[in-house]
């Protein structure tokens, strides 16, 4: 059980593992910024809702309320009380983003509103190291380049989809380039309108280079500008200036691309620049692929299942583009990987799309690191898992998730230093990803590397406080290292309707080590019914009977989960979670294939 202000009975009140008075010092710090200092509807709602949350008072935290005490709106509680509050809750969610962009950079405590909330969520901020390593003081490297997000000036608004895979695929044509350090998408596109000046945006990515531009589509015609600018001291570089039929898209990608390249001076790849856009047989293709893709990087359950949809429907209509096959693993795998269909169903689906993706492309690198992912998680072969992941990054060097990958394959593998390195390149090359971030956490949580894996994970989470997987991965963490009040705490922050498998998992391991027997079987059942009707992981319920100490129960859930080739499964002879069964010779045989 828990009291009403979400501490365990018997223990101090803790926000996130910090006092009230490490929140209130770092109130007092934004209230008296630039940022804030000269807007009292904005400080007054932040300071509002800072001392409700610390005295246990979230009631007051509800729109009507809010209009009241905050605004001044008296008796009203109506619509347009309630979108006041909303358009309020806007601007600070804004505001404390410029904030900790430029002069909160380096504060101790983090102050976010979750989308849709008023509630607002506290985690610590992590400066222990660097995110990147800059060359000197005050020095950018040119050859690190980051693509900002082209702007969307056609008429129809929905075209954003077009803009962002343009960006996208100038990332992918210029990652091919020898010599070049390419920022990944996540951080780029962090930087959407940002008001920043290069210089704060350079030294955000660790880039020298910034590209940017517009995009005017009206009707057959297409209107691309585009800029280079030196980062160091807001140059402008270069610059052109493309107006050209529809069809003519993939020439003027490769053009901005051999442009960025010969200002640079490095040496572009032959026959590979812009390959994933040139694939595509007519402008109608690559239209349907871009939909199917921006599904996909919205990066949750739901939208894997509109993306395969969608790559399906490519597929069928153009069987001789590579592009959509490599997209179509990709979604399958991160289906599979939280639990979204059981991996046994999907991952052959994944390994057949990312083989047609190379017979169609013997160059496509993205379908060489899915072909990776399927060879780990669902044959289990290490080393073939990596010599695939390891062609996929000749290919293109600078591809995050392929990192990502590779690091996987090695971690599995036993090249557990190897592993590490490339979960750090993939941070390097996208420094404000949450997966970068969280996949770095999770390798050293494997590694029993814990203070590492903290430091990690808590800067993911201030990249998205919402995110339920990588307090999951935290909060089972704090588990092993017996911190159950700040698993508890990641429990509470998971807290979503309809229930995440993941979130009641972690809520129900913490009720079993905290001796609360009933809370956790009752968690069980409530996974039992989900699982009724839907798939869900085996070691979501294999989890709280770990922590009832129920090891025949916990055994039974590894047996399906090995037996079901859960992403899990693959490193159960890593997993600290596993370690009470280790001396179980039923433990033993079910890690026994593992071991290869």
């Amino acid at each position: 059980m828990s009291t009403r202000d979400g501490s365990i009975p018997g223990e101090a009140f803790i926000f996130g593992g910090m006092t009230p008075t490490e929140i209130r010092d770092q109130l007092d710090r934004i209230l008296t910024s630039r940022s804030f200092r000269n807007s009292t509807r904005l400080q007054g709602l932040l300071r509002f809702a800072v001392e409700c949350t610390l005295k246990g008072d979230t009631e007051q935290l509800k729109e009507p309320v809010l209009a009241q005490k905050v605004f001044a709106r008296g008796s009203d509680t109506g619509a347009r009380s309630s979108s006041t509050v909303r358009l309020e809750l806007q601007r600070l969610r804004r505001r404390l983003r410029e904030y900790y962009d430029i002069e909160g950079g380096l504060d101790p405590v983090v102050i976010t509103f979750p989308f849709g909330c008023c509630v607002p969520s506290f985690d610590h901020a992590s400066h222990d190291q660097p995110l990147f390593e800059p060359l000197g003081p005050g020095r950018l490297d040119s050859s690190t380049v980051a693509v900002l997000p082209f702007r969307n000036f056609s008429p129809e608004e929905d075209q954003d989809y077009f803009c962002d895979g343009i960006t996208e695929d100038i990332i992918h044509a210029l990652s091919s380039i020898a010599g070049l350090k390419v920022i990944g998408r996540t951080s780029s596109f962090t930087f959407r309108n940002s008001a920043l000046d290069p210089r704060a945006i350079g030294l955000r990515l660790g880039a020298g280079t910034l590209l940017g531009g517009s995009v005017r589509k009206l009707g057959p015609r297409l209107k691309i500008s585009a800029e280079m600018i030196n980062a160091e001291h807001g140059q402008v570089e270069w610059s052109e200036v493309f107006d050209t039929p529809l069809g003519d898209i993939f020439t003027v990608q490769e053009e901005i691309a051999q442009s960025i390249s010969s200002m640079l001076q490095v040496r572009l790849s032959p026959g590979r620049v812009g390959k994933l856009a040139r694939g595509a047989p007519d402008v109608d293709a690559y239209l349907l692929y871009l939909k199917a893709r921006q599904a996909w990087n919205l990066m949750n359950v739901e939208s894997y299942r509109s993306a395969i949809r969608l790559f399906e429907n490519a597929v069928g209509l153009y069987p001789a583009y590579a592009a959509p096959y490599a997209g179509l693993a990709d979604a399958y795998i991160y289906l599979a990987l939280w639990g979204g269909a059981k991996p046994r169903e999907v991952f052959p689906e994944a390994k057949h799309a990312a083989r047609e993706a190379l017979r169609l492309d013997p160059n496509a690198a993205h379908a060489y690191a899915s072909l990776a992912a399927v060879t780990l998680f669902n044959d289990w072969r290490w080393g073939e898992s990596v010599e695939l992941a390891k062609q996929g990054m000749d290919l293109e060097p600078c591809y995050g998730f392929g990192q990502h990958v590779l690091g996987a394959c090695l971690l599995a593998g036993g090249q557990h230093q190897e592993a590490l390195a490339c979960f750090e390149t993939a941070v390097h090359l996208d420094p404000l990803s949450l997966r970068a971030n969280r996949s770095l956490g999770w390798a050293h949580y494997m590694l029993r590397q814990y203070q590492s894996a903290e430091r990690w994970l808590r800067a993911a989470i201030v990249l998205d406080s919402n995110s339920v997987e990588t307090r999951y991965v935290l909060g089972s963490l704090f588990l092993c290292q017996g911190r159950l009040q700040d698993a508890w705490d990641q429990a509470l922050h998971c807290q979503k309707r309809p229930p995440d498998p993941h979130a009641l998992a972690l809520t129900g391991a913490c009720h079993a080590r905290l001796g609360h027997k009933e809370a956790a079987l009752g968690a069980i059942s409530e996974l039992s019914d989900i699982s009724a009707a839907g798939y869900i992981d085996p070691h979501c319920i294999g989890q709280i009977y770990l922590g009832l100490e129920d090891y025949d129960r916990a055994l039974d859930s590894v047996h399906r989960s090995v037996f079901e080739h859960t992403p899990a499964a693959a490193f159960l002879n890593l997993d600290p979670q596993f370690d009470a069964l280790h001396a179980d010779p039923g433990f033993a045989a079910l890690a026994a294939p593992l071991r290869r």
